[in-house]
C-alpha cells in the first residue's frame, strides 16, 4: 500500500466536555470501516484537553492498525467568538482551519478530507462518503431541514445568498480543499468565522462563503435525529420518503443534533446505537473513562421520567393534542 496515495483524513473538533463522545464516534467509524485506505484522524482540541482524555483517545490506535491520531492544540483559536447555541462549544470553529492546518502540518498534497462532529456515530463504511465525487464542489453535505424549510429572510440576507434552499447542516461535511484554497475560500472562512453576527457560528460561515458550491448529499450521510423525532410532511418532502426510509434502516452516520445527546437522553431516538458502541468497550475502559462520565452528565431521575413520558407521546402521537389540553386546563384556570 502506497501510504501516501491511498489514505484517508478525517477531521473531528472536541474539547474535554466532548471527548468521551469523540471517542465513540472514533469507535463506531473505526469498528464499521470496510475500506483498504489508511486512516489518518486529526483531532482539533482546547487547551482543556485533559491527559487522560488523551490517552483514551490514543488507544484506538491500539485497537485498529490501519489508523494514526493526531492531537492538535487550538489554544485560544476563536474564543473571542461568542457560540449563541448553549450546548455547543468553541471547538465548532474549528472546522473552519481545516486548509490551513493540513498546509501547517505537511499535508498539502491532501485533496480532500472528511468532517465528523463528536455528537455523531458512524454505522456504515464511511469510505462511501469519502468516495463521493466533489469535483467542481468546496463541500458536500446534507439539507438543514430547519433552515431550508423555513422563510427566514433575515438569515438570508445575514449570510448575503439568495437562497436558503441549499443550506446544509455541518456536523457531517466533505471538503474538497483543492477547489476550497483555488478559490481563496479557506482565508475567507477563517476571517468571517472571528465575526460575532453570525446566528449558527461556523455552520452559518461555511454556507454563505461556499454559496453555489456545495454539493447536497442524501440524508444517510448526515442523519439527523431531530428531524425523525416525527416525520411531517416538510420532512419527508425535504429528503424524499424513499430517502428516509433507506437512511432509517441504512445510515451511514447518523447525528444527535440539538441539546438531546443520547449519553443523557436514553430514550432519545437512535439512543440505542451510542450505547451499543459503549457495551462494546473493555471492561476497564468503561471503568476508567466512560462510566465517570455517564455518571457526570445523567439526568436527575424526575427529570429523566419525565423525558420517558414525552417520548412515550410523541411516538404514540398524541403529545400535540396533550399538551394542548393541558394549556386549556391551565387557561381555564386563570
Amino acid at each position: 500500500m502506497n501510504y501516501n496515495n491511498n489514505r484517508m483524513v478525517i477531521f473531528i473538533s472536541t474539547d474535554n466536555k466532548y471527548a468521551i463522545p469523540a471517542y465513540i464516534t472514533l469507535y463506531s467509524m473505526l469498528k464499521n470501516y470496510k475500506g483498504n485506505r489508511h486512516v489518518k484522524v486529526y483531532l482539533l482540541t482546547s487547551d482543556d484537553l485533559g491527559k487522560d482524555r488523551e490517552s483514551l483517545l490514543f488507544h484506538l490506535c491500539q485497537l485498529f492498525e490501519f489508523v494514526d491520531i493526531n492531537i492538535i492544540n487550538m489554544g485560544d483559536s476563536y474564543d473571542n467568538v461568542t457560540i449563541h447555541t448553549e450546548f455547543i462549544t468553541t471547538a465548532t470553529m474549528y472546522r473552519l482551519m481545516i486548509p490551513r492546518i493540513l498546509i501547517e502540518n505537511g499535508e498539502q498534497d491532501i485533496k480532500k478530507c472528511i468532517y465528523l462532529d463528536a455528537d455523531t456515530v458512524v454505522e456504515g463504511n464511511i469510505e462511501d462518503l469519502f468516495d463521493v465525487d466533489v469535483e467542481g464542489y468546496c463541500i458536500a453535505g446534507v439539507r438543514e431541514k430547519t433552515i431550508t424549510c423555513s422563510c427566514d429572510n433575515g438569515l438570508r440576507e445575514q449570510l448575503g445568498v439568495p437562497s436558503l434552499k441549499d443550506y446544509i447542516n455541518a456536523g457531517v461535511l466533505m471538503l474538497n480543499l483543492e477547489e476550497i484554497r483555488s478559490n481563496g475560500m479557506d482565508s475567507r472562512m477563517e476571517e468571517a468565522g472571528l465575526k460575532n453576527d453570525y446566528r449558527y457560528n461556523d455552520q452559518d460561515v461555511i454556507n454563505s462563503v461556499c454559496y453555489g458550491r456545495i454539493k447536497l448529499l442524501p440524508i444517510k450521510y448526515n442523519v439527523m435525529t431531530s428531524h425523525l423525532s416525527k416525520k411531517d410532511h416538510d420532512t419527508i418532502e425535504e429528503y424524499g420518503h424513499e430517502n428516509l426510509a433507506e437512511a432509517m434502516k441504512n445510515p451511514i452516520v447518523v447525528h444527535y443534533t440539538g441539546s438531546r445527546k443520547p449519553w443523557s437522553y436514553w430514550s432519545e431516538i437512535k439512543a440505542d446505537l451510542w450505547w451499543n458502541y459503549y457495551v462494546m468497550q473493555d471492561i476497564e475502559i468503561k471503568r476508567k473513562y466512560l462510566d465517570p462520565f455517564i455518571r457526570e452528565v445523567k439526568l436527575p431521575i424526575a427529570l429523566y421520567i419525565k423525558e420517558l413520558v414525552r417520548d412515550l407521546t410523541i411516538r404514540l402521537g398524541i403529545y400535540e393534542p396533550v399538551r394542548a389540553l393541558k394549556q386549556a386546563i391551565c387557561d381555564g384556570r386563570k
